[in-house]
């Protein structure tokens, strides 16, 4: 059962800093909750003292000090927003229960929901709730759909130590896995219909969140993140970290171009959530929003953009609140509000119940709660009417209760085994169907690959005059779109569609061009004549003028300029 007096107990606290654990940057922000609004007081960016591994007990409350001191608080309850490193999170469909009961489902059987065991771990739940479209009709369902929340039980009791020393009041510990989703859902304008994503990029990692119609469906976390873009940058231009880190805001074509490779690889991974996401719910994600340091690039939000195919747009959680920011950070708040959606986003959580809550010390109060019941005054009621009867049945119900115990025992007993071996024909059963599928896929590859030695044969009968290739380099990649059963829904048919494998081929060919006037074009045609590439290569745009710099000398031959260009090929099939 649900603990009313902490519920109301929760309700009543109108003033809290969330503090977003981050990898280098420590985020906190100063809420309140008044008259029905939300405002924020007061944030700070504070630098992690040890960012290459995790702050010992010592460091973390004088850290916590530091961030706090901050502040001219009124109060010392805080929440803690952990890093993705050190949590998990889960989507489920869980029976319709209250959530302490859901709490303990995921504690018994964890490797259900997070396909691991997770033995000295907290959990959470959040009950999502249900459709406008259920309500309206009535119907009740014995299943729900829940968000699942775990972190080792050890590094929560660190944080708790920490907060102690520092002199805080731990009110909440939440995911970072969450992202920027309460700020975007408290916005004022008009709600997001449909599908929409949420991208949150940290330091280290991506969050991604998919909605739809407001209702978390898909969360995900990608190990890229800004300093992967910096650090690349950095080593392709021999500079320093830091002269990197301004040259991403700045943006001039050399760096943009270098700054979009190094940006293809998170592109591709969220391209992937994303397109797991529609196969599953059927539903095409619309929109994206971006969040963190990152989108004060402009040109970094247009090219992901062009990466994804899909609008990409920077936004503000700030505008969930009303703006009570000291003199001096009014004018900062605009730039620094996108790294703060995360802390603004687990703050929101605490002061307003209806928003998406995660707290991993929930488990830990409940238990308290628990232990400040006292039983003495009932068991003294219990005794006094009871005495009489222990005394003359004592032995004989202790002999039955022996019995019944060691007959509930034996029953447990069969129950566990007979639940192990169904648990394990069921994987196995599981892990068959899978390596049948992986084998017919392979074999399907092994028929249908691709070879190369066609294609080199063909393109040396392409090359031009005066056109010296210097570099060839290929990608393959290869997705497959699993089979989808007949379905009816809302008395429509939606017809089965087989298994597809596509296979997705890049060429690129850098070359010198010598020739007066370029004939970079010439070389391109003389392509798209071949019979060879006019045959594999896709129909739209099957080949592009990647880039072309500026004419230079020739390291070779001082009396020579050539022009550098890369020439991309693209050639698809479907089996």
């Amino acid at each position: 059962m649900g603990l009313p007096f902490l519920d109301n107990l929760s309700a009543k606290v109108d003033q809290i800093i969330a503090i977003d654990l981050g990898t280098r940057t420590t985020k906190a922000v100063y809420l309140q909750r008044r008259d029905g609004k939300f405002v924020l007081l007061d944030y700070v960016l504070q630098e992690v003292p040890v960012f290459e591994k995790r702050l010992s007990n010592e460091l973390l409350a004088e850290h916590l000090r530091t961030v706090v001191r901050n502040f001219k608080a009124r109060t010392k309850r805080v929440v803690m927003v952990i890093p993705v490193a050190d949590s998990l999170i889960s989507h489920a469909e869980m029976p319709a229960v209250d959530i302490s009961d859901m709490r303990k489902m995921v504690r018994l059987n964890a490797k259900s929901y997070f396909q691991q065991d997770l033995p000295d771990h907290a959990f959470d739940c959040y009950a999502v709730p249900a459709s406008s479209e259920s309500a309206s009709t009535g119907k009740t369902s014995a299943k729900m759909r829940a968000v699942v929340g775990a972190a080792s039980q050890s590094f929560l009791t660190e944080l708790e130590s920490a907060a102690n020393d520092a002199g805080l009041i731990l009110e909440a510990v939440t995911l970072s896995h969450l992202g920027a989703t309460n700020a975007f859902l408290a916005l004022p304008e008009e709600p997001h219909k449909g599908a929409v994503a949420l991208v949150d990029i940290g330091f280290a990692n991506t969050t991604v969140s998919i909605l739809l119609d407001r209702e978390l469906r898909f969360s995900r976390v990608v190990n890229i993140g800004a300093d992967m873009l910096t650090t690349g940058l950095a080593e392709s231009l021999n500079i320093t970290y830091p002269v990197a880190e301004g040259l991403k805001q700045i943006m001039p074509d050399k760096v943009q171009s270098k700054l979009q490779t190094l940006l293809a690889p998170l592109a591709r991974e969220l391209r992937t959530s994303i397109d797991f996401f529609e196969h599953q719910q059927e539903n095409i994600v619309s929109e994206i929003y971006v969040s963190g340091g990152s989108v004060r690039s402009a040109s970094l939000v247009q090219m992901l953009q062009s990466e994804l195919n899909l609008p990409c747009k920077p936004w503000d959680p700030s505008r969930s609140f009303v703006i009570e920011l000291p003199s001096a950070l009014q004018s900062k708040i605009k730039e620094d509000a996108p790294q703060l959606a995360t802390a603004l986003s687990a703050g929101l959580a605490v002061l307003n119940p209806n928003l998406i809550s995660l707290d991993l010390l929930a488990e830990e109060r409940d238990a308290q709660a628990l232990r400040r019941r006292d039983p003495v005054k009932l068991g003294y009621f219990i005794g006094a009417l009871s005495i009489v009867l222990i005394l003359i049945w004592g032995s004989y119900l202790k002999i039955r209760s022996t019995d019944a115990d060691a007959a509930v025992d034996r029953k447990l007993a069969s129950l566990k085994v007979l639940q192990k071996a169904s648990l394990e024909v069921s994987a196995e059963a599981k892990r068959a169907g899978e390596l049948e599928r992986t084998l017919k896929t392979l074999q399907q590859w092994k028929t249908n690959r691709f070879e190369w030695a066609p294609a080199f044969d063909a393109l040396k009968h392409t090359v031009v005059d005066d056109i010296q290739v210097v570099r060839i380099k290929t990608d393959q990649t290869v997705s497959y779109i699993p089979a989808l059963k007949a379905v009816t829904n809302n008395n429509v048919v939606v017809a089965a569609k087989p298994a597809i494998t596509t296979e997705k081929i890049t060429v690129n060919i850098q070359a010198k061009d010598f020739a007066d006037p370029p004939a970079a074009e010439k070389f391109m045609e003389s392509i798209k004549a071949n019979p060879w590439f006019q045959k594999h290569l896709r129909k739209n745009e099957p080949i592009r003028l990647k880039d072309r710099l500026a004419p230079q000398v020739d390291p070779a031959d001082p009396t020579k300029t050539f022009i550098l260009f890369t020439v991309e090929c693209y050639a698809e099939r479907i089996f």
